[in-house]
């Protein structure tokens, strides 16, 4: 719907559409999406506790959920029996992501854990964190593949993507204190696994990245330029990790 048209009767020096393309239409639609946004965290953060303790089903996560669920509602009424479009596109830079936030939350989930138990099992922690990631991954990729529906490059990164399980519903889950063993096991796999599928999917790209004009190179030669990268990648990332707690240890 082009809504500059219902501003073109607007007098001049009042507040509303302008004359270039609609360009106050689309601040107007970003500010109000804004305050929204803002409302509905004012919501999670004054109400979420609240609401927590009065039933012992719905977390802080489900209620956040919750919220922006019933906020996108409102938006998708307000556009569909509107006569405004508030509808935006919002960029997020995926390096910003990959470099600046996720590492930190990386950080404080293996500094937060519980490390006897976590070198106690840490050979089983690392056969389903790393090598189940990758038959994960080499599943889910010949699943989409035998769709028929993408390219290879699409289906290996589809499948790097949705090999990475999210474990924070099951440790809300989880008792720490009755089930020590278990919660320990999620939560070691769960850290590794969000490693094994950022470094997968960096592995994926940077190999696509390098054929020329994006034809796929022979199956076998891409896949194993893929897992050599994350091999390479996942050791010396491990070298470095190892290095720094030593370095700091001493």
């Amino acid at each position: 719907m082009d809504v500059s048209t219902n501003h073109t009767v607007t007098p001049p020096g009042t507040s509303g559409g302008g004359g270039d393309g609609g360009e106050p239409d689309g601040l107007e639609s970003q500010q109000v999406f804004l305050l929204i946004l803002v409302l509905l965290l004012l919501v999670c953060f004054s109400v979420g506790q609240w609401a927590t303790s009065r039933t012992k089903y719905l977390t802080e996560g489900s209620f956040g959920c919750l919220v922006g669920l019933l906020g996108g509602i409102i938006l998708l009424i307000v556009n569909v029996f509107g006569d405004e479009d508030y509808s935006i596109d919002l960029a997020f830079p995926n390096e910003m992501f990959f470099d600046v936030l996720l590492p930190p939350i990386i950080f404080y989930q293996g500094y937060s854990m519980h490390k006897h138990r976590f070198f106690k099992n840490a050979l089983v922690v690392m056969l389903l964190g790393l090598f189940g990631t990758i038959v994960s991954f080499a599943c889910l990729s010949l699943t989409s593949a035998l769709l028929r529906m993408f390219s290879t490059s699409t289906c290996l990164k589809l499948g790097a993507i949705m090999a990475a399980t999210d474990s924070v519903a099951v440790l809300q889950v989880l008792n720490p204190e009755r089930t020590p063993l278990l919660h320990s096991l999620v939560f070691g796999e769960g850290v590794i696994n969000d490693a094994s599928s950022i470094v997968l999917l960096r592995s994926v790209r940077s190999t696509y990245n390098n054929i020329d004009d994006g034809v796929d190179e022979a199956l076998s030669r891409t896949i194993y330029s893929i897992l050599t990268g994350f091999g390479l990648t996942f050791f010396f990332s491990g070298m470095i990790g190892v290095s720094v707690g030593l370095f700091s240890a001493f």
